[in-house]
């Protein structure tokens, strides 16, 4: 009986960290691994108040849909270590909050674990700042295509144009690059 109190106090208390946490970029998507079960990973960044984040999380790395993805949870802590988000979703492809406006200047952490402490997973996370992006994303011409390429869930790219307000503009995107439009193309948004 001891034992089952302690491993429920444990459970309780504290959260065990098997690694120092490691810087994350914005736009540079990063693949890790829970394991053992009880295991935390954790990432720090550099926040600015009033900035928009968000943060995508595919639990199994694998970019592939199925019902036995496993389940996963993040949090977002901020400069004074106190939650901000604690979010975990169930048998899911993605993971993720959009457009969080942080709430003030510092060091963020976020940590990654699995939601019951009883599944080990390999997961890919990546992490966007608006500011960011408004400063070193691409910019792109009216009337010039533009070619790109998303490798893994997590990721997104970015590409900036110039407009005038009243400017009426089509923006067309196909999802393979192959200039024709099939019902397996890959969803896109």
């Amino acid at each position: 009986m001891p034992k089952l109190t302690l491993f429920v106090l444990l459970l309780a208390c504290g959260i065990t960290y098997a690694s120092d946490p490691v810087s994350i970029r914005f736009n540079q998507p990063l693949r890790g691994e829970v394991t053992p079960s009880v295991d935390v990973d954790q990432f720090y960044f550099t926040g600015t108040a009033g900035d928009k984040i968000t943060i995508r999380l595919d639990p199994d790395g694998n970019d592939v849909s199925f019902s036995d993805d496993p389940d996963s949870r993040f949090q977002l802590l901020a400069p004074d270590n106190s939650v901000l988000i604690d979010q975990n979703v169930t048998e899911c492809l993605l993971n993720a909050v959009e457009d969080f406006e942080l709430p003030s200047n510092g060091t963020y952490t976020i940590r990654v674990m699995e939601t019951e402490g009883n599944q080990t997973f390999p997961y890919s996370i990546a992490l966007y700042s608006n500011l960011d992006t408004r400063i070193n994303a691409p910019a792109i011409p009216f009337g010039v295509p533009v070619r790109d390429t998303i490798s893994t869930t997590v990721e997104q790219e970015f590409h900036l144009f110039t407009g005038t307000a009243g400017d009426k503009i089509t923006i067309r995107l196909d999802p393979d690059g192959n200039d024709v439009s099939f019902s397996d193309d890959p969803d896109s948004r």
